[in-house]
Formats: C-alpha cells, structure tokens, sequence
C-alpha cells in the first residue's frame, strides 16, 4: 500500500494513510456538522462510522480507486483533516481533489499546504497536467484557504468561498 499512497511532507504538516489509532481524531471532524456542511454525507454519528471509514480508505488505495491522506500535523502527528483523489476515470485520464479540515485549523493556511501537496503529487507522479475543460485552474484551489468541502459539491461552490475540488486531466 505504500508504493499507492506514499507520505508527503510540507513545512507543517506530513499527509499519510489514516490508521486505526487515527480513528478519535477523523470522528472529530467528520461528526462536526460545521465542517460536514458541504460534503456529500451527513456528519458521523459514532465512532464505529469513523473505523470503518478508515477500513474503506485502505480499501480503495490498495485498490487503486481513490486515495486519501490523513492530513497531520508534523509537531505531534495529530490528524485535522483529509485530502482526497477521487473519481479517477484512467480511461479519461481525470480525477478530482477534495478535502476537509478541522474547524479549529480553519484560516492557517493549511488546506493551502495540504493541497499543494497532492496537487503537486498529481502533476508529477500520476502525471495530471491541466484542469480538465469547463473547470477553475488548479491555481484556485493551490491558493484555498478554505475548510471543507467535497468534489461533489465542485461545480455548486466553485468560485464561493467553499471551494474544495478541482479535476485534472493526464496526459
């Protein structure tokens, strides 16, 4: 699994696969309806939602499907968010980015660095190389400081201040 969803470190924060003891830490962002306002999902109820979330992650990144960091901070490895690549279509040689954060970590920047990251990831080991047709520049969501969001909710919030999702094309 490490060769599909390999570590990314920025400045702050180190962007790894959620494991098992990060469970408290993803039910405590999932479960915050603040935070859940745009994703496709409503807020986690339990913790069992949150364990078997990190099941599904491992899941699509061993087989390929979807790839979602853990995003933590480097000082204590504590997890405050995702950043997701999702709805790869190889065949068009697209996928799009989403992420969330912790409301407490909201306004530093950090969705900023985190999706640098991945973007960067996918401009260089998935080989994306533009947005795809009809959609805002990578640039947009480089620059978002934004919290939450998901790539469903892309073309609704595209250019509001929820911005959260761009989609790629590969060469």
């Amino acid at each position: 699994m490490a060769a599909r969803l390999p570590v990314l470190e920025t400045p702050r924060l180190r962007l790894r696969l959620p494991v098992d003891a990060d469970v408290p830490a993803l039910f405590a962002i999932f479960s915050d309806p603040e935070a859940m306002r745009y994703w496709t999902t409503p807020p986690m109820g339990d913790l069992t939602e949150a364990e078997a979330y990190v099941r599904d992650i491992h899941r699509h990144a061993e087989a390929g499907t979807l790839f979602q960091w853990g995003i933590a901070r480097r000082e204590d490895d504590l997890v405050i968010g995702t950043c997701t690549l999702l709805r790869i279509e190889r065949e068009h040689r697209r996928c799009e980015l989403g992420y969330i954060l912790r409301r407490d970590h909201w306004g530093a920047r950090l969705a900023h660095e985190a999706l640098t990251a991945v973007v960067d990831h996918a401009f260089g080991t998935l080989a994306a190389s533009s947005p795809g047709s009809g959609h805002r520049s990578s640039q947009h969501s480089r620059r978002s400081g934004r919290s939450s969001g998901s790539a469903s909710s892309f073309e609704d919030t595209c250019g509001s201040d929820i911005s959260s999702a761009t989609r790629f094309r590969t060469r």
